[in-house]
């Protein structure tokens, strides 16, 4: 037999999962919402970026004299990267942790066409925009537009970026199939 309470408990679970569900994906609505907790490359130092993210003890030493300070996260084997040279962030890799929280379709809409399209070396399936004077660039799934990755970088122009970021992104499909 139902009572009022086993129905008001049963309406308050029913809410919380639908906000729970809903809470995933939300359209941003300007650039700035896109960065990663506010941490900008090229105006954030590392001492700020390290306060909001936190320190991490896991560190990679790279070829450019950078060093990349690595995250894990909820997605096993996918971990976030802040990447520092001197004092400065010059890089982020953060990955998307529920494949609905955006859109590729959100970020054409809210900073127009790509400079830059290409392909990811990640997977044959995932694809890129890249947004070089905005100092962005978003890999996302090719069936349904889902951005797992967004990558920052100190805005550019489209040539800075191809000597440096565009490498890194084929604008060829570059598997042999």
């Amino acid at each position: 037999m139902l009572t009022k309470t086993n129905i008001f408990i049963a309406v308050l679970i029913g809410l919380t999962l639908l906000l729970k569900a809903g809470a995933a994906y939300c359209e941003p609505k300007n650039a700035d919402e896109l960065y990663y907790k506010n941490i900008i490359p090229g105006k954030t130092t590392a001492d700020e970026a390290f306060k909001i993210a936190g320190k991490t003890e896991k560190t990679r030493k790279n070829d450019d004299n950078t060093v990349s300070h690595i995250y894990e996260t909820k997605k096993a084997g996918y971990p976030n990267e802040i990447t520092v040279k001197g004092e400065q962030v010059v890089h982020m890799a953060i990955t998307i942790e529920d494949t609905g929280e955006l859109y590729i379709k959100d970020v054409h809409k809210l900073l127009g066409e790509p400079k830059r399209k290409g392909y990811s070396f990640y997977a044959f399936t995932l694809r890129v925009s890249a947004y070089p004077e905005q100092g962005m660039v978003f890999i996302y799934e090719d069936n349904g537009g889902a951005v797992v990755e967004k990558q920052f970088f100190a805005k550019c122009t489209l040539e800075e970026f191809e000597k440096t970021f565009g490498k890194n992104f084929p604008e060829k499909y570059p598997y042999k199939m």
